[in-house]
């Protein structure tokens, strides 16, 4: 390792460098590194950080082959944003690619993204399309149809989620570090904590070319839909608290943080209906109603408040109901 860091030196200045945190991804990030040596542009550096990874063995297994095409930390558990820092700061490069291990990339990824930085110098940030990966109903489908980009990517659009910024981003190391990188604090939508923080100070922009392979796994952290609207609020408070917003930007931080509050309380609100305890699913949900104003959800909580066993008894029997209409 310390020959291959000697010969990095000499090498000089990356283009780009690749960022990949790992934890708990030994049977994926194989994958992930070939994906960015087959890329189309060539000059680059891969930094690997092991963030306490559980199954380290296994890891360093897969990535022996690759030691001499990578940089390799290790680090006490930290989460995703302690390994992004660390390998942030391990960069060379100008430009940083930020891959997550269980994802890959179409060959012309760097050159795509690259191009659009190279063409318009104020540009911070660039983030491409991505095609699902996975072994259910999504595989194959585009990212965007689902949580699609509309128009010029501000600040505003970041926080009303007109336009959200997905995996894959490829960014100028100054802007990250500029905005205060990522949060340690933030294990859940530390990503739209940080591109918030850069769309206040700097442009962005995308475009619609599939070029990320992105897997959904069971255990993501993403698959948790209270952490991620918990780590919204945390994210919006962050900005009410700490960046010189205008009146404008801080009324529409405030609504998303209530909007993202009382979605939160609504999947809290349908985790305590399932679990039988009605009493806090009709709190949560008659707090999530003040925010949405649901027709449907003001009758859910009349029925949790004088009839909840029905209730469920309904629910149950829709639910067979529509499992035999899919098989």
């Amino acid at each position: 390792m310390l020959g291959f860091e000697w010969n990095r030196f000499m090498a000089g200045t990356p283009r780009v460098s690749v960022l990949i945190p790992a934890y708990n991804v030994s049977a994926y990030i194989g994958e992930a590194i070939t994906s960015v040596l087959a890329q189309t542009v060539t000059d680059w550096e891969i930094i690997v950080v092991n963030d306490g990874c559980p199954d380290t063995v296994n890891l360093e297994t897969v990535l022996q082959p690759y030691l001499d095409r990578i940089v390799y930390r290790k680090q006490a558990n930290g989460g995703p944003s302690a390994a992004r820092n660390t390998a942030l700061l391990a960069a060379q490069a100008p430009v940083v690619a930020l891959l997550d291990a269980d994802d890959s990339w179409m060959p012309e990824y760097l050159e795509t993204q690259l191009a659009m930085l190279d063409a318009d110098p104020k540009l911070a940030l660039v983030y491409p399309n991505m095609r699902y990966n996975s072994s259910g109903p999504m595989n194959g489908r585009l990212v965007m149809e689902l949580s699609p980009s509309e128009g010029e990517p501000t600040f505003e659009a970041l926080v009303t989620q007109r336009c959200t910024v997905l995996n894959g981003a490829t960014i100028r190391r100054e802007a990250v570090i500029e905005a205060g990188m990522w949060d340690p604090a933030s294990r859940h939508a530390e990503d739209y904590d940080l591109w918030m923080r850069i769309a206040l100070r700097h442009p962005i922009a995308y475009h619609t070319r599939p070029l990320v392979n992105y897997r959904i796994r069971e255990e993501s952290l993403s698959a948790n839909s209270i952490r991620m609207y918990s780590g919204q609020v945390y994210a919006y408070d962050k900005l009410l608290r700490d960046q010189p917003l205008t009146p404008a930007q801080r009324e529409l931080v405030s609504k998303a943080r209530r909007q993202s509050m009382a979605l939160r309380d609504l999947e809290v609100g349908r985790v305590s209906f399932e679990a039988g305890d009605y009493v806090t699913a009709r709190e949560c949900f008659a707090r999530a109603n003040e925010v949405l104003q649901r027709p449907k959800l003001a009758a859910t909580i009349a029925a949790l408040r004088v009839a909840p066993g029905l209730l469920r008894g309904v629910v149950a029997l829709r639910r067979r109901l529509q499992g035999s209409a899919r098989a």
